[in-house]
């Protein structure tokens, strides 16, 4: 990107590019749906870490939430490492169902089309990482998922 010229809108033509302006267009719809994305920036009630500490498996999850709302929750989790992470447990803060709201390796965004996808199974008798319920993640090698009870 120069501030000289303008974008190379040509690039749209390539599929992997496309595929980014694709994620990005749902990233901004997904920001617009789910105030938790937005609302309590900059403040510790928005925000915590689920995994901060997971370097073997190159790893994080962070819950966002809206302060006061406890159903207003979403959660995001990030495989960076070129391995894929199956049977990944995340805590979940709200009542189910939840869904996969976005994962990044579809193939509309140019990835492979693996990992959870749509509804989750909640465990609701397996409290982790300091939430009430749980659930188990197929999270391919750098992959992104995004979580939210179902709206």
């Amino acid at each position: 990107w120069s501030h000289d010229r303008e974008l190379d809108w040509g690039l749209l033509q390539d599929p992997s590019h496309a595929g980014v302006a694709a994620l990005v267009a749902e990233l901004n719809a997904l920001q617009a749906r789910y105030p938790a994305l937005h609302l309590g920036d900059g403040t510790y009630e928005g925000f915590d870490w689920l995994v901060v500490d997971d370097a073997d498996h190159s790893s994080f999850a962070i819950e966002r939430r809206v302060p006061g709302e406890p159903g207003e929750i979403v959660v995001c989790v990030a495989n960076l490492s070129g391995a894929d992470l199956d049977g990944y447990r995340v805590g979940l803060g709200a009542e189910g169902p939840w869904e996969v709201i976005l994962n990044s390796g579809d193939a509309r965004f140019g990835g492979h089309g693996r990992g959870s996808r749509g509804e989750l199974a909640v465990d609701e008798d397996i409290p982790w990482q300091h939430r009430p319920r749980s659930t188990v993640l197929h999270v391919p090698a750098r992959t992104v998922l995004w979580l939210a009870p179902r709206q």
